[in-house]
């Protein structure tokens, strides 16, 4: 089986989009399938990681003419950096050739639609859509929203076919092999809070990481160590470290491979929502949360309510001081702590894209539109 992936990675869309899927492309190269991606050449984009995970990328140009800068289309027509029907022609193209012809294509990417979706049919078999905005249409056999809402079942009720097949909610989470791998391994929670680890996501855009470190500088925060990630294309990145290197209590790590074991190592959280969230939730890890994009707040709501994570608010309207007070409050609530970690660690297991895979499995070779 051929599986296609056409997603994208950039300072404004971040990398979580690319991480998922390379977490199924992953996890169906172990299985011994073909893998292909399909990425544009934007601005802070980490496509060199498919080719460090063994996989062939396909990269369409960034042109002189790009529409990144275009105040009068949408934030995610922006990601695309050109018309979708101009992303439509060149990625058919691709898809044309002889050795990319496809049993499976997976689009993930909040600039596409049931339109771009269309012009793809001819060229593949299955077509399955990754998504968690619920506001557009889509015209695909699979379609997978691995985050969680209370209306789950209804969200997608108008905007696919009704023989769509729906994957909902965090039993898909497409995380990494390593994540279920680590969670057989690590020591048992003991709701003690020693350290604590600062992650707000590949490119953090809204730059928390800085505004963190600013307020932690100033902080009484006693015995508590800090670990802080940051991504490869965070712009950043030298002076994230020399605050880091500043202070006597913090550790600075830059692109991490190990990420589980890291996440295993600490006790407690502060960070965005995104694919994170179920990375934490696997692992048990109690989590401080504010959301870095509108996409993320109900969700980050929801968290709260169901009792894996504390949750902020917007970036913009929350302070590193008011963090870093909820995670003194929360060094000294071990029964909290405790139940935290049991709540995210029943809700995901780490095994979401071996169920995705044994469903493309199952339905390979079908096509309604044959």
């Amino acid at each position: 089986m051929k599986v296609v992936f056409r997603t994208d990675s950039s300072l404004m869309i971040g990398t979580g989009h690319l991480m998922r899927c390379l977490a199924l492309a992953g996890e169906l190269s172990a299985r011994g399938e073909q893998v292909v991606f399909i990425c544009r050449n934007l601005p802070g984009n980490m496509n060199t990681q498919v080719l460090r995970n063994g996989h062939k990328l396909h990269e369409l140009p960034l042109d002189d003419n790009t529409l990144m800068d275009n105040p009068d289309i949408s934030e995610y027509e922006r990601w695309l950096a050109v018309e979708e029907e101009t992303d439509a022609l060149q990625t058919g193209r691709v898809l044309a050739e002889k050795e990319n012809h496809a049993d499976v294509l997976v689009v993930d990417h909040y600039a596409l639609d049931s339109a771009w979706e269309r012009q793809m049919l001819p060229y593949i078999k299955r077509l399955m859509v990754i998504d968690d905005l619920a506001n557009r249409c889509h015209d695909c056999h699979i379609l997978l929203d691995q985050n969680l809402y209370e209306d789950m079942e209804k969200r997608y009720e108008h905007l696919v076919g009704a023989d769509t097949q729906l994957l909902l909610g965090p039993t898909f989470a497409l995380l990494r092999k390593e994540f279920n791998s680590q969670r057989k391994v690590m020591a048992k929670r003991d709701g003690r809070v020693r350290k604590v680890m600062v992650s707000f996501g590949g490119a953090d855009r809204t730059n928390e990481t800085l505004k963190f470190l600013n307020a932690l500088k100033k902080a009484k925060t006693g015995a508590l160590n800090f670990e802080v990630i940051v991504g490869k294309t965070n712009p950043n990145n030298n002076i994230i470290k020399e605050k880091c290197d500043s202070m006597s209590n913090v550790a600075y790590h830059r692109a991490v491979d190990d990420i589980a074991r890291l996440m295993a190592m600490v006790d407690l959280a502060v960070g965005a929502g995104g694919t994170s969230t179920w990375e934490r939730c696997c692992l048990g890890l109690p989590a401080v949360t504010v959301a870095v994009a509108e996409n993320q707040v109900e969700v980050a709501r929801l968290s709260e309510r169901m009792g894996f994570a504390v949750y902020l608010g917007i970036s913009e309207q929350v302070s590193a001081d008011r963090m870093i007070k909820y995670v003194a409050e929360l060094a000294e609530d071990r029964p909290k702590m405790l139940a935290m970690s049991s709540a995210g660690m029943k809700l995901v297991d780490g095994l979401g894209v071996n169920r995705v895979c044994d469903i493309l499995y199952a339905a390979r070779g079908v096509n309604k539109y044959s």
